[in-house]
């Protein structure tokens, strides 16, 4: 008889990210992860939460990743309405 077939757990890169410390990635991965959205984004938490002022480059990747991922969408909507 046929058992209940279930995938294997992956653990995605994103995962990676955001739920290991970054002192246990090896240093090139802790260079890149410096400028992931969701690095910045709990710093940017962190910051507000001890009652400090968020830091400029915070503030500066957040915003290119807003641009970039924003980009995205409008192009991928006008390219699917046929608007392009």
């Amino acid at each position: 008889m046929l058992q209940d077939a279930r995938p294997a757990p992956r653990v995605t890169v994103g995962e990676l990210v955001v739920w290991f410390p970054i002192s246990l990635f090896p240093g090139w991965l802790q260079a890149l992860s410096a400028y992931a959205p969701t690095h910045r984004f709990a710093r940017l938490g962190t910051a507000v939460s001890e009652g400090h002022a968020p830091g400029a480059g915070a503030i500066i990747v957040l915003t290119a990743w807003l641009v970039l991922f924003g980009s995205y969408a409008v192009l991928s909507y006008r390219r699917r309405a046929g608007t392009i």
